[in-house]
């Protein structure tokens, strides 16, 4: 997701994970060198994963809705099936007004399609219902 990474783990100029009984790194381990951009991946899979759009990244990390979109961009061009489900539960949502858990509850979203306020929290609680849902 993020080239600079890959570029600077290729060149040496920072390690996945070092075995601290074999001395000092021979270089910053990545979750140093990136942290700042690590923990915004880290957020980005869980976030995504319930729904959280470029507007509410835009807010969580302070910059532009532009910037927020391409970064959402490039998380799904790495995550293709993530997208295309998202995308078909959302389909579903709109067509059924439900949507229904892993282990086969349904949500009934009428209600929250209907109200065109809440129309893009409807569809996040679409995605976020499945997964939510199918904890025990």
């Amino acid at each position: 997701m993020f080239p600079e990474i890959q570029e600077s783990i290729d060149k040496g100029e920072c390690l996945l994970e070092w075995d601290s009984s074999k001395g000092k790194a021979p270089a910053p381990l990545l979750k140093d060198k990136f942290a700042a951009l690590r923990k915004k991946a880290k957020t980005m899979n869980f976030s995504i994963a319930y729904g959280k759009s470029a507007i509410g990244f835009s807010k969580d990390w302070n910059c532009s809705i532009q910037e927020a979109e391409e970064t959402v961009r490039k998380w799904y061009s790495n995550r293709k099936e993530a997208e295309e489900w998202q995308n078909k539960v959302k389909k579903l949502a709109l067509e059924k007004a439900y949507t229904q858990t892993l282990i086969g509850r349904y949500r009934n979203l009428r209600k929250l399609i209907s109200e065109s306020k809440t129309h893009n929290h409807a569809l996040r609680a679409a995605i976020n219902t499945p997964i939510q849902g199918g904890i025990l």
